[in-house]
């Protein structure tokens, strides 16, 4: 057994490291070599899972679960993270339980934390969109940082103009923002982003129901009901039809590339890249075969997805293997099927929320 095989089979006994270093502190374990970050980082996690705590029993099951599961350092941090992210620190015990009693793949992990977290807090209050501005003034330098915030599908918009703006002129990013500012930036097209949105919902829009309404954009931004009645989009619209079983309905299947109606019915079932933590807007993605066009795979709407150039990149075929994971149709919505023995995990991103698929 080499080096890096015996870190790893000790990494996957952090349990039984935070346990040994119960009662200890800082300087202890500095001194046995510890540097202070580190030590800082197995005192807080052995005063939580070996000191007295409110559940004693529940605190007991999760080291065992944490130890059976060959969780690591980060991965227990990764569990704390979370846990702070409750509302009711009641159900911290509850949490820490479930997410010990999951496998430690850190990325899995993560998705399932952020599925439990929301289950805990429940509904949560949307709160309203902020429009401000502020500027940072250091004296010592010559430059300045300004603050922009306002409601995320005009910032996308903004950001969207600002990136065409670049390209066509050979600029930055940032100089293309100065001229959108100083000189509105010339005249640039731009895809106009669809919205996704449901029978049900569009009934209470226009109802005058609709701030608590959310809509997605396949800008990858989303806006409230009122905010789209107020927006002023293209005269003609999009719409999609879809089997809340199978997925989006066929279009057609003669060629390899994505037709343009394809694009748009890809993009309003996932407005987001398909891969589970990413935001990038579907405007901005490619369109990726979920079977490989190369081994056999159709350009029909069930066998397409959204995802942006980096995931599309590493995104693995079925039949290449599983090196990274890769994305397939389950239960009629685009799913990452990930590396090992883990199910298929869907993109959990807000905005993907609102995909098509989602609110059928």
């Amino acid at each position: 057994m080499n080096l890096l095989e015996q870190h790893a089979q000790l990494s996957a006994r952090a349990m039984d490291l935070i346990e040994s270093a119960a009662g200890m502190g800082v300087a202890a374990l500095c001194r046995l070599g510890y540097d202070v970050p580190a030590a800082k980082q197995l005192v807080r996690l052995a005063t939580t899972y070996c000191d007295p705590a409110s559940s004693p029993r529940k605190q007991k099951v999760a080291r065992e679960l944490a130890r059976q599961n060959g969780h690591t350092m980060n991965t227990l941090l990764l569990v704390e993270k979370h846990v702070k992210a409750l509302v009711n620190k009641a159900n911290a015990w509850r949490l820490r339980k479930d997410l010990c009693g999951h496998d430690a793949d850190y990325h899995a992990l993560n998705q399932f934390a952020k599925q439990q977290v929301e289950f805990y807090n429940g509904p949560q209050e949307v709160k309203p969109a902020r429009t401000q501005a502020s500027v940072s003034n250091p004296s010592e330098q010559l430059d300045r940082t300004l603050h922009l915030t306002g409601p995320e599908h005009r910032v996308a918009s903004l950001v969207d103009r600002a990136r065409a703006y670049a390209k066509a002129n050979d600029v930055s990013f940032a100089e293309a923002l100065f001229c959108l500012f100083e000189r509105g930036g010339g005249s640039t097209t731009l895809r106009t982003p669809a919205v996704i949105i449901s029978i049900k919902d569009l009934a209470r829009v226009y109802s005058h129901d609709g701030s608590e309404v959310i809509l997605s954009l396949t800008d990858g931004s989303r806006m409230t009901g009122s905010d789209f009645i107020a927006s002023v989009f293209a005269d003609s619209g999009f719409t999609m039809l879809v089997d809340p079983i199978e997925g989006p309905v066929n279009l057609y299947r003669t060629q390899r590339f994505a037709s343009e109606k394809q694009r748009i019915m890809a993009g309003l079932e996932n407005p987001v890249c398909a891969w589970p933590g990413c935001g990038r807007g579907a405007d901005s993605c490619q369109v990726n075969h979920n079977d490989a066009w190369q081994y056999g795979g159709n350009t029909n709407i069930d066998n397409l997805a959204t995802c942006c150039a980096y995931h599309n990149g590493i995104n693995d075929d079925e039949q290449t293997g599983r090196r990274r994971g890769y994305l397939t149709r389950s239960e009629g919505e685009i799913r990452r099927v990930p590396p090992g023995t883990s199910p298929p995990e869907r993109n959990e991103h807000p905005t993907a929320r609102g995909g098509a698929m989602r609110i059928v």
